[in-house]
């Protein structure tokens, strides 16, 4: 299986897939990204992505949908009173 990048920095004209909670209580999370608009995966060969797809519509075609982690870190404000 190949290991999917993670990054630091979300890539320009990337496509955020899903968000997960790596340290909730930190507000850690991380991204998982693509570069294939999310329509189009059904069309494209992918490793993670392509558990966001219906297996009834996954019909993957020669083009290979780039995947990424971005860490991304939340600042949550909460304000009293």
């Amino acid at each position: 299986m190949k290991v999917v990048k993670t990054l630091d920095r979300p890539p320009a004209g990337w496509f955020v897939i899903d968000v997960l909670p790596i340290q909730r209580s930190r507000g850690v999370w991380a991204a998982l990204m693509t570069d294939v608009h999310p329509d189009e995966l059904k069309h494209c060969k992918c490793q993670v992505a392509m558990l966001y797809v219906d297996p009834a519509q996954y019909r993957p075609g020669s083009r290979v949908a780039h995947e990424c982690w971005s860490l991304l870190e939340v600042c949550l404000f909460v304000r009293c009173g």
